[in-house]
């Protein structure tokens, strides 16, 4: 129920932190989108929102693309037509990049979008009772999918971090600091000695995480805890194996 809770907010401070986007950085906002006109061919407003696409060979537009008429305008400005400028208003040079912050943004939101369906179906489920000792194991599909939410949220993270940094660019501080500019004097040998370092110093610990999950899951629930909000139930009970070995039981028969 919290995660209901905590995904509908994150949803909305995006949407939120996006129209911040289009007020300060508007270039991060159109690699984003895959934005890069402003107008049609016509002279109209161009506010159609790319759910897929992928550019041209010259970079000044999409080859293709799947659209929502009007969608860019709706989730930025919040009117039908509202003016969304396009990459190609800013100079070659103060263009980011658009592939990567484009479908990492759609990775990022996605995410964000599994883990509130997938919360609200929980709600749901308890609200109407079937999230029971009983009944619990009946949802399967719910359960499966709980288990991959777990990783939704690092993935959520690691794109809006892509996002983010590789929209910004070519700026360190946008309008006013280039990326070049503030490159380290930091010499190769060093550079490298302190990225070998920081790899081996995360892999210990994915590696110390994986272990000690791995082994938490080895031991099991603790069968005689109380289920909270069920009274005096427990979790089960063993049933002790025909050859009398206890400390080995075959079989958790659930309450």
């Amino acid at each position: 129920m919290a995660l209901a809770v905590v995904a509908a907010v994150q949803i909305y401070m995006g949407d939120v932190l996006g129209e911040a986007t289009l007020e300060h950085k508007p270039a991060a906002l159109a690699a984003m989108e895959g934005h890069y006109d402003t107008y049609d061919s016509a002279g109209n407003v161009n506010s159609a929102w790319h759910i897929l696409g992928w550019p041209n060979k010259e970079g000044t537009g999409l080859a293709w693309s799947i659209d929502i008429p009007h969608g860019l305008s709706l989730i930025e400005t919040k009117t039908w037509n509202g003016t969304v400028t396009g990459l190609n208003s800013f100079p070659k040079d103060q263009q980011p990049p658009v592939v990567l912050p484009f479908y990492a943004f759609r990775a990022m939101s996605g995410a964000a979008g599994a883990m509130l369906l997938v919360s609200l179906w929980g709600v749901w489920l308890i609200a109407r009772r079937r999230m029971t000792a009983e009944l619990a194991p009946r949802n399967k599909l719910f359960l499966a999918l709980a288990v991959i939410m777990v990783v939704l949220p690092y993935i959520a993270v690691i794109a809006g971090w892509w996002t983010r940094e590789i929209g910004r660019q070519p700026w360190i501080v946008y309008g006013l600091m280039r990326t070049e500019d503030g490159m380290s004097p930091m010499t190769l040998g060093l550079a490298i000695f302190w990225l070998v370092g920081f790899a081996i110093f995360e892999t210990a610990v994915v590696a110390g995480t994986i272990w000690f999950l791995a082994k938490v899951v080895r031991i099991g629930p603790d069968l005689t805890s109380k289920i909270p909000g069920e009274g005096h139930e427990h979790l089960g009970h063993l049933e002790m194996p025909a050859s009398g070995h206890a400390d080995h039981p075959e079989y958790i028969r659930p309450v």
